[in-house]
């Protein structure tokens, strides 16, 4: 393959980079005009103009925000010598407060009610910049959820660059497949710990038999059925359901106790039965099919492309 100089190069990344702008700045589509233009070079190098094309994207992106903010400062600065020219003072004010709004100079209305805020407020400019990091902004953000700070939300965003990433297409189906595993094991480690609490009740607590009883079927119907929905999920998209489990679950407890549950547990039919028989208001009562469609729609909302 032939080297290219560094005007070849640039020429070449402004072609991939109007693809971008265009909509259609894919590997294959960038591929196919590598072709057209005989430029002779493999994927990887591909790769590199698309990534020097994005950059020059956030740089153009970053100069024109600055360039519109300019534009705007100056566009109020002249309107409001305008009013004090001729004595509108009023008015004047009005486009004075405009641009300090603009600008970020008054702290957050809410500023008083949450501290994230007035740290927030104190650092606006170094935010602006750049200067407060990735893992920090994330910090504050998960604060200002938390404390449901409107104001605090509305300065991280507008703190935080927008970014392309080159990845797979595979890797957010991937991550989502990863997030429904960890959940799984969350709910399955809880209906576990309710039905080891049920099968050893305390004396001291003067404890019904009946209800712990109650509850440990319970526990294990929906332990069992959670297993068989997980099974049904899996099968479905074309997975190993044993193997996401094994990725994010490094502990046997779950496994040396599952066949155990699973041979106890009621099935939806019985488990009524078992109720009305104690006398007690039956529950509504999830089935593995419809746990599994549960998931199933999760998953197809993010493989939508």
């Amino acid at each position: 393959m032939a080297k290219s100089n560094k005007i070849t190069t640039q020429r070449r990344v402004d072609d991939v980079r109007h693809l971008i702008v265009a909509g259609v700045g894919g590997i294959p589509e960038i591929r196919r005009l590598a072709v057209q233009k005989n430029w002779q070079v493999s994927d990887r190098q591909i790769r590199r103009y698309v990534a020097k094309a994005n950059k020059q994207l956030s740089q153009i992106a970053e100069q024109d925000h600055r360039q519109a903010l300019g534009r705007q400062v100056a566009q109020r600065r002249m309107l409001a010598a305008h009013h004090l020219k001729n004595g509108d003072y009023r008015g004047a004010l009005t486009v004075m407060k405009d641009e300090a709004q603009l600008l970020g100079l008054y702290p957050p209305k809410t500023a008083g009610k949450s501290k994230n805020s007035r740290d927030l407020f104190t650092n606006n400019k170094r935010l602006s910049s750049g200067s407060v990091d990735r893992n920090k902004r994330t910090a504050l953000r998960l604060a200002a959820e938390a404390n449901r700070d409107e104001t605090q939300l509305e300065l991280i965003a507008g703190a935080t660059p927008s970014k392309c990433y080159w990845a797979p297409d595979t890797m957010l189906p991937l991550m989502m497949l990863h997030v429904l595993a960890l959940r799984h094991i969350a709910e399955q480690q809880e209906q576990l710990g309710l039905f080891l609490s049920a099968t050893v009740p305390s004396a001291a607590a003067n404890d019904v038999v009946e209800q712990w009883e109650l509850a440990a079927r319970l526990g294990a119907y929906r332990f069992a059925i959670g297993a068989e929905a997980w099974n049904q999920f899996a099968s479905s998209i074309g997975v190993d359901p044993d193997y996401l489990i094994q990725c994010n679950y490094q502990s046997q407890l779950l496994k040396n106790y599952s066949e155990k549950i699973c041979r106890m547990a009621p099935t939806v039919t019985e488990l009524p039965n078992i109720f009305n028989k104690m006398g007690r208001p039956i529950p509504h009562l999830l089935t593995a099919s419809q746990l599994a469609k549960r998931w199933q729609r999760q998953f197809a909302k993010l493989k939508c492309d």
